[in-house]
């Protein structure tokens, strides 16, 4: 079974719609756009364990928006840091691999074209909280992988 953290936003839905069509078993949640087929899931209060029986998990969900992050800072990092990285070390111990839907907000934007070992440089809120789910990731998991989307 495929889970999806946050599958009724635009990349999380697309996800789920996707391994439906192709008669994959997949469960989706939504924290607050309540979705058809969706499962009510609050990353910052409910239990993990609803992921138990799935060999991948998707994470897609986050406070997203770049502004909200930096106006929202302290709710910002614990939903996209402390839960996330809480969330991870839970799927880890039960080898469940884990995809982290990250960002090209780690970068500064400077030189553009990034490949996968430039050197990350966050220049907002947003980028750094990413960042450092991604080092946990490489440091800590065993069972990963690192999508880093453009916004």
């Amino acid at each position: 079974m495929i889970g999806i953290i946050g599958a009724s936003g635009l990349i999380g839905f697309n996800l789920f719609t996707f391994f439906k069509t192709k008669g994959k078993s997949v469960v989706g949640t939504y924290f607050s756009n309540q979705q058809e087929g969706l499962l009510k899931f609050d990353l910052s209060s409910d239990s993990f364990s609803l992921f138990d029986r799935c060999s991948h998990v998707i994470i897609a969900a986050a406070i997203t928006g770049i502004d909200e992050c930096f106006l929202r800072k302290k709710e910002a990092y614990f939903i996209n840091v402390e839960k996330t990285i809480e969330l991870i070390q839970y799927l880890s111990a039960k080898n469940i691999k884990v995809i982290f839907l990250s960002s090209d907000q780690v970068f500064d934007g400077a030189k553009g074209c990034y490949a996968e070992d430039d050197e990350p440089k966050p220049i907002n809120c947003y980028g750094s909280y990413k960042l450092k789910v991604e080092e946990f990731i490489t440091s800590k998991a065993q069972n990963y992988l690192i999508l880093r989307l453009s916004k």
